[in-house]
């Protein structure tokens, strides 16, 4: 097989692409440029500036972010058929995660200067990239929101210890030795952590 039939199979298995027609593939294929990644090999690194999102036709990705104390922490995985580091086409901000294969990968690219092009030339077919950006954005902010709902739902207090039957405390009458110190503030964990990091109360 060719490679230029084989490229254009490989677009075949990404669902955003699966009903094009051959000539409309071969316009999408004529705007990416194809990498192979062997496991292990970074595709993105967090922080660093990027204009590219791919689409993943083979193999499997890893996402993952650097956590404060210098260990990475795993967000996700991305198989055949996703799309990863979509803003980067919209938002020239650096990247905000790494992504490594986690086995032999292919992954078909698309610069922001070549969506660009295809806005121009196929503005249909720059739409149907620019709505995949969008709902796969909105869900991320979705998926966010509940994450930060459950964060909020979850007691971070301890509650009062109960008074032990026939002491001062039971029965209602104050310490001879004055009021009981202020117990210090216990950190919060989780997304209630990194917000009062933040705000400089971690």
């Amino acid at each position: 097989m060719s490679t230029f039939v084989e490229h254009r199979e490989r677009l075949r298995r990404v669902p955003l692409l699966s009903k094009l027609g051959d000539r409309d593939l071969d316009t999408v294929r004529a705007c990416l440029r194809w990498k192979t990644l062997d496991p292990g090999q970074v595709l993105f690194r967090e922080r660093e500036a990027g204009d590219t999102m791919v689409l993943v036709t083979e193999g499997s990705l890893v996402v993952s972010v650097l956590h404060t104390d210098g260990t990475e922490v795993e967000l996700a995985q991305a198989g055949v058929g996703q799309l990863l580091g979509e803003m980067a086409c919209l938002d020239p901000s650096p990247r905000s995660a790494t992504v490594m294969a986690l086995e032999p990968t292919v992954v078909a690219e698309l610069s922001r200067d070549a969506l660009t092009a295809m806005r121009s030339a196929a503005p249909a077919l720059a739409s149907l990239f620019i709505g995949e950006v969008i709902r796969v954005v909105t869900q991320r902010l979705r998926e966010l929101e509940a994450k930060v709902d459950q964060e909020l739902q979850t007691p971070t207090e301890e509650p009062p210890p109960k008074a032990v039957p026939g002491s001062a405390a039971s029965k209602g009458t104050s310490s001879a030795t004055g009021p009981a110190p202020a117990l210090a503030a216990t950190p919060r964990a989780g997304f209630l952590g990194w917000i009062d990091r933040l705000r400089g109360a971690g």
